[in-house]
């Protein structure tokens, strides 16, 4: 009789939502197809000609983010400078969130939302990759090497100071950086963050509420034989992702010191870290590749909650159910990108996918890798 009613209650579900995962609500992370806080200040013969132009304004500025949100910076070209003509149909809504002027000058920050669907055709017609699906919030850690010597957590630990003024991220990565305060340095120092000391980092990541880290090492060399130089080693560990090692050498101009040069720097070590997200994300062309799997469930509370995370990844097209019985389920997942993709966007919603002797298998999480 329980097995009965358990199969009952699949069924209703089944009907109510396995047409396609767009039916089941769910809140995503973040809004990728919102643009806010765009800012604009236009003058003209009259305060209503310059609103008008300062709104034309807003949708090339609020396009441009969403691109470079989006797309990788060698992909952006044929889209990145559309005229206003291409990009108002693209706009769901707009919102004035501030203004202020006078009889010539209008001043305002201004949020746009654009039409996903539409934004991917027009990425797919242009031949366009691109990723939208955020991933779970970083931890940054700014390690400075110099002569031998490692900084971390030091008030004159230029690096950091550097990371410290950078505006919040509004792309796919989100990130934050430590409080750098008493605890903080009594969790983790210089010499284990360089060394990615993962037990100390881990618990550095939970104190502030994150899972992974990406320690960010800047080591300056000044006497290089391409003149002076700044390599910057990402070490990302811990994240609901494949841990990831890269590296980028930032040449110093003549008489340019690394002190100078930190926050240039910074900034453009900050888009290398968006860049790695997106790149790991992206959907090449909008093709649809079918993918089966086991669900086990051990009722229907999680066979519900399985849904609606697949509901929350963006890359998910649709969800066919094969088979279900009291030990869950056999799906089809229609989804864009590739595995590897699929497998970390998932990752993001707290549900593993393996391989296990040519079969794939998905289930749900907890954070840290455990099944709940």
């Amino acid at each position: 009789m329980a097995l009965r009613a358990l199969v009952l209650g699949f069924a209703v579900a089944v009907a109510a939502g396995t047409a396609g995962l767009a039916q089941v609500p769910a809140p995503a992370a973040i809004d990728v197809f919102a643009v806010r806080g765009v800012e604009v200040d236009r003058s003209a013969a009259t305060a209503a000609q310059a609103r008008d132009q300062a709104i034309a304004e807003g949708q090339r500025l609020a396009w441009r983010r969403l691109v470079e949100r989006m797309v990788p910076a060698e992909a952006r070209g044929p889209v990145l400078a559309l005229p206003v003509g291409e990009i108002v149909p693209l706009i769901d809504s707009f919102e004035v969130e501030s203004e202020r002027g006078s009889g010539t000058r209008w001043i305002g920050a201004l949020g746009y939302r654009f039409r996903s669907n539409d934004v991917r055709q027009l990425f797919r017609g242009r031949g366009v990759a691109y990723a939208e699906t955020p991933a779970r919030r970083l931890l940054v850690l700014p390690v400075a090497i110099r002569d031998g010597q490692v900084q971390l957590w030091e008030d004159d630990n230029a690096w950091r100071v550097a990371w410290s003024a950078l505006p919040p991220p509004t792309g796919l990565q989100p990130w934050v950086l430590p409080l750098a305060d008493v605890e903080d340095a009594g969790l983790i120092g210089a010499e284990q963050a360089a060394t990615l000391d993962r037990a100390r980092l881990r618990a550095l990541a939970a104190r502030h509420g994150t899972q992974g880290v990406v320690v960010v090492s800047a080591e300056t060399d000044e006497a290089g034989v391409s003149g002076a130089s700044v390599q910057v080693q990402f070490s990302r560990v811990g994240a609901p992702a494949p841990d990831a090692d890269w590296s980028q050498v930032f040449r110093l101009s003549a008489g340019e010191t690394a002190e100078a040069a930190w926050p240039r720097i910074a900034r453009a070590s900050a888009e290398l870290i968006e860049e790695r997200w997106k790149a790991e994300v992206l959907v090449q062309g909008g093709d649809v590749t079918t993918l089966r799997a086991t669900i086990p469930v051990a009722d229907l509370a999680e066979w519900i909650a399985v849904r609606r995370r697949l509901a929350e990844v963006a890359t998910v097209r649709r969800l066919d159910v094969l088979v279900l019985g009291r030990g869950g389920a056999i799906v089809d997942i229609q989804h864009e990108g590739g595995t590897e993709a699929l497998r970390t966007a998932l990752a993001q919603r707290d549900v593993a996918l393996e391989e296990e002797e040519g079969n794939w298998r998905l289930q749900l999480v907890e954070r840290g890798g455990r099944r709940p």
